[in-house]
C-alpha cells in the first residue's frame, strides 16, 4: 500500500473521515484512510493508506471539497469526503501481529479474543505462556478489570513476572528494561509504559497497574478493542540474543464442540475400592482431557464419598504447551431412574502438568449404593462432565 501526502485547505475535521476516490482510467473504487499529524488553522496534514472501498462500511457522503493531492503522477481523481460511523480498520489483527513480530525482535504479543467474556465469567487474571529472553523465563500477567490489590480498579493492569527464581542463588537480582504495551488496531501506534526494574526475591512481578483505563479501552473510536479483540505485549531491551517476536492468542470458548462426555463404568463393584480410574482421553478446545474417579473416595472423602475429577492432559498441535487452561465445567453422576443427577460446578485454571481438579466429596457412598436412588444399576455407573467454557491458547 502506497503512503500518500494530502493537504486540506479547511479546518473542520474533528471526527474520522475517509476520502472516496474514483480512478477514472483504472475504473475501480478505492479509498484513503487518513492519519492526522499536523492541524493548523488553515491546513490539515495527514498520511493515508489506499484500501479497497468495499472495506468501508457505514459511510455517508456529506460534502465535496477541493483539495490538492500529491499522488506521484497517478491518474486524475474524483474526490468526495465520507464520514465514518466508526474508524476504519486497515489490516487484520493477524497481519498486524505478523508485521509487529518482524519489526520488534524479542517481543511477545498476547492477543485476547472474546474479551467481553472475561467479565461475563469473572476472569480476574490471565497468564501468558512462558517466555524466554535475557537468560531467564517470564510470563505476562494481565488483569482485564484491574488489579484491585494495586488500586487499579477501572483499568487494565499488566505485569512481567519472572518464572525461574527458584533456580537462582540466594539474594539474586535480575535487572531488565522493557516496554509493556497495548496495540492500537486503527493506526501504527502502541500505548506503552516503560520500565527499568531490578527483580529480586521480594520483587518477582513488576509492571503497570494502570496501563489503560477501561473507558478508553471500550471507546470504539480509540482502536484498542476492536471486534472484541485486544493486543497486549512486552518488548525487552538490551538482552542478549536477537530473535523474531512471538505471539499467542488467548480466547474463551462458550459451549465448545463435544463438550459433553459420559463415561459408562461397567462392573463397578469389582473395582479396587481404594484405587483411581481414568476414562479414555477426549478432546475439547485444544486440549486432551479425561475423567478420574475414586470409587471409595480420595483424601477427606476416602471411605465415605465418591470422588470425581476432570484431568487436563496433553495439548493439540499448534497449542501453546506451557499455558494454563481456564475451564468452567460440571461434574455429575447420572440418576438412571428419575433423572435426578448429582452434579456440581467447578471453576479452575487447569495447570500445564496433568492433574485432576474436581470434588473429593461429590456424593456420599451411601446414596451411591442405594438401589432405589438409581445411580448404580446392574453394576453400572454413569459419570459425566460438561465443559461450559474453556480457554484456548494457540500460537499466532
Amino acid at each position: 500500500m502506497k503512503i500518500l501526502r494530502i493537504e486540506f485547505r479547511i479546518s473542520i475535521f474533528s471526527v474520522p473521515y475517509v476520502i472516496f476516490l474514483k480512478l477514472h482510467k483504472a475504473r475501480r473504487d478505492v479509498c484513503l484512510c487518513l492519519f492526522f499529524y499536523r492541524n493548523t488553522h488553515t491546513h490539515i496534514y495527514m498520511y493515508a493508506y489506499i484500501v479497497p472501498f468495499k472495506h468501508v462500511k457505514h459511510c455517508a457522503i456529506i460534502q465535496n471539497v477541493c483539495i490538492s493531492l500529491q499522488c506521484h503522477g497517478q491518474y486524475p481523481l474524483k474526490i468526495s469526503i465520507l464520514k465514518l460511523d466508526q474508524p476504519l480498520r486497515l489490516i487484520s489483527s493477524t497481519e498486524m501481529i505478523r508485521r509487529f513480530k518482524k519489526a520488534h525482535a524479542n517481543s511477545h504479543i498476547l492477543k485476547v479474543d472474546n474479551f467481553s467474556l472475561l467479565k461475563k465469567y469473572e476472569v480476574e487474571e490471565i497468564e501468558s505462556s512462558v517466555l524466554a529472553f535475557g537468560g531467564h523465563k517470564w510470563k505476562l500477567i494481565l488483569y482485564p478489570n484491574g488489579n484491585e490489590n494495586d488500586n487499579a480498579k477501572g483499568h487494565i493492569s499488566l505485569y512481567l513476572e519472572i518464572q525461574d527464581s527458584e533456580s537462582l542463588p540466594l539474594n539474586w537480582a535480575v535487572k531488565i528494561q522493557f516496554d509493556i504495551f497495548i496495540l492500537n488496531q486503527f493506526r501504527p501506534f502502541w500505548k506503552n509504559r516503560y520500565g527499568s526494574v531490578v527483580f529480586g526475591p521480594y520483587n518477582t512481578k513488576q509492571g503497570f497497574a494502570r496501563l489503560i483505563s477501561l473507558s478508553e479501552l471500550h471507546n470504539t473510536r480509540q482502536g484498542y478493542l476492536v471486534d472484541d479483540c485486544a493486543l497486549f505485549g512486552v518488548k525487552p531491551y538490551g538482552v542478549q540474543g536477537v530473535k523474531d517476536g512471538t505471539a499467542e492468542c488467548f480466547t474463551l470458548v462458550e459451549k465448545p464442540m463435544n463438550n459433553k462426555v459420559t463415561w459408562k463404568m461397567t462392573k463397578f463393584l469389582a473395582f479396587d475400592r481404594f484405587a483411581k480410574y481414568k476414562s479414555h482421553e477426549f478432546v475439547v478446545g485444544n486440549r486432551k482431557w479425561s475423567i478420574e474417579v475414586h470409587p471409595r473416595g480420595f483424601e477427606e472423602g476416602k471411605g465415605n464419598s465418591l470422588s470425581v475429577f476432570l484431568r487436563g492432559e496433553g495439548f493439540m498441535d499448534n497449542s501453546v504447551p506451557n499455558a494454563k487452561t481456564y475451564a468452567r465445567y460440571k461434574l455429575r453422576v447420572l440418576d438412571q431412574i428419575n433423572g435426578n443427577h448429582v452434579e456440581d460446578t467447578c471453576l479452575y485454571w487447569i495447570p500445564v502438568d496433568p492433574i485432576g481438579c474436581g470434588f473429593v466429596t461429590l456424593m456420599p457412598l451411601k446414596a451411591l449404593h442405594d438401589p432405589s436412588k438409581g445411580y448404580l444399576l446392574d453394576d453400572t455407573l454413569y459419570v459425566g462432565v460438561e465443559l461450559q467454557v474453556v480457554s484456548v491458547s494457540n500460537y499466532c
